[in-house]
C-alpha cells in the first residue's frame, strides 16, 4: 500500500470518526443524529473544498449524500457533490448529480425558488465547462430572473450575474 492510499484511508476514517462523534453529540443533547451528521458532513466538504483537499472534499460529500434524510438535504448533497466532482473533471458523474439536484429541488421547493435557481446556476455553470452554451444560457437565465427578485445588495444576486 502506498503512503497515498495510506494517508487516504485514514483520512476517510477520520471523517467516519468524526461522523459518529456527532451522532453520539446530537443523542445527548437532544438532536436528532442524522441530521447533526449530516449538517457536519455538508460543512467538512465545503470547508475541505476551500482548503483546495479536491478528493477528501468529494468523499466527504458522498458521506453527506448518504447521510441526507429529507429531500432538502438531498438536493443540497447532489449539487455540492455534483459541482466538487466537476471541478474534478468528473462531468459525467458531476451532472447526472445535478440534474438530480435540480429536479428534487423543483419538486420540493418549487420552480421559481431560490434552491431551484441555486441548482440551475450549478448546472450552468456544468453546461459552460463542457462547451454547451445554449443550455448553459438558458439555466443561467433562469437562475438570474428567479434571483432578481433579490434585493441588489443580497450577494446571491450577485453569483448568479
Amino acid at each position: 500500500m502506498t503512503r497515498r492510499a495510506d494517508r487516504f484511508g485514514a483520512r476517510t476514517c477520520g471523517i467516519a470518526m468524526l461522523t459518529c462523534l456527532l451522532a453520539a453529540a446530537a443523542t445527548a443533547i437532544g438532536q436528532s443524529p442524522a441530521r447533526t451528521t449530516w449538517q457536519a458532513l455538508d460543512r467538512r466538504a465545503e470547508e475541505l473544498y476551500v482548503k483546495g483537499t479536491l478528493p477528501e472534499a468529494i468523499e466527504a460529500g458522498r458521506l453527506a449524500l448518504s447521510a441526507a434524510t429529507t429531500p432538502a438535504e438531498r438536493g443540497q448533497s447532489l449539487g455540492r457533490l455534483g459541482m466538487l466532482l466537476n471541478a474534478s473533471g468528473q462531468n459525467d458523474e458531476a451532472e447526472q448529480h445535478l440534474r438530480a439536484s435540480l429536479r428534487i429541488r423543483e419538486e420540493t421547493f418549487g420552480g421559481n425558488s431560490l434552491e431551484y435557481a441555486e441548482a440551475a446556476h450549478d448546472l450552468a455553470v456544468l453546461a459552460r465547462d463542457t462547451g454547451r452554451s445554449d443550455e448553459a444560457a438558458t439555466l443561467a437565465a433562469r437562475a438570474v430572473g428567479i434571483r432578481r427578485r433579490l434585493p441588489s445588495t443580497d450577494p446571491r444576486l450577485a453569483q448568479a450575474l
